[in-house]
């Protein structure tokens, strides 16, 4: 992951449902594999504090006498091993930030530019993120873009591909989706990923309820005593004879 080894920005643009969340979520768990210290944002921070807070939370950070936050964070990030000193905020639906809260994550981010500690980010977000970022303040931020996604939509057969990437990602390789299930996963989404984990695990439970009950019922040989009483309620009289014969 290039966040392991470089500083700097990520952003992810894409339309509502485009599968932004899904893709920070992987790009997240990636970093974490790499022994990466990483904090993800999946509610939307309103303020410095709620900015500062799961940070300080997360990686215990002891703030000195005079309730430093920058200090105690150099010292935690500087005590870890030299390739793992830096770290990573992932913000989804970056570009609801609001203002005051999005100057508090800049100024976090050029204060650390320019000293060690490193701080680089992920920002996910819709055409509005960019709009955002393309504000003369924010122009630190634009400078230090080093990788650019943008989600589109995927086309029927892009579609099928990720699908049964995705049966093989959660260890269902075995579990077929039929080209009508296909078909209603693409009109349903419209090749936008974010819904299609969803559906899919429908589908395969709506399967599984009609194998379920299409399933015949095996008959058990009750033995004879079973049998004489699904025959008679009494069963005493034939059951009397069976034995005395």
């Amino acid at each position: 992951m290039v966040l392991s080894f470089s500083d700097g920005i990520i952003k992810i643009i894409g339309r509502e449902g485009s599968g932004k969340s899904v893709l920070t979520q992987l790009l997240s768990a990636e970093l974490i594999e790499e022994d990466q210290e990483v904090v993800i944002f999946s509610d939307i921070p309103h303020s410095e504090t709620e900015l500062h807070s799961p940070i300080q939370q997360q990686l215990h950070l002891n703030l000195d006498d005079n309730n430093d936050f920058y200090v105690a964070l150099n010292k935690h990030i500087q005590a870890r091993p030299y390739d793992q000193q830096k770290l990573i905020l992932v913000f989804d639906d970056a570009d609801q930030i609001p203002e005051d809260c999005f100057d508090a994550i800049r100024m976090l981010f050029e204060k650390n530019y320019h000293d060690r500690p490193e701080v680089s980010m992920v920002f996910a977000g819709t055409e509005l993120l960019d709009q955002k970022l393309n504000e003369p303040k924010n122009r630190t931020f634009n400078k230090n873009i080093i990788l650019n996604f943008e989600v589109k939509p995927m086309n029927r057969s892009e579609l099928e591909a990720f699908c049964n990437a995705y049966l093989v990602e959660m260890g269902l390789q075995k579990r077929r989706l039929t080209k009508e299930d296909i078909d209603g996963i693409y009109a349903e989404t419209q090749g936008l990923p974010g819904k299609i984990p969803q559906l899919i695990f429908s589908i395969l439970d709506q399967a599984e309820e009609k194998k379920q009950t299409a399933a015949p019922e095996i008959p058990t040989d009750k033995g004879i005593i079973g049998k004489l009483v699904t025959i008679d309620d009494d069963p005493e009289p034939e059951l009397r004879r069976h034995l005395h014969q």
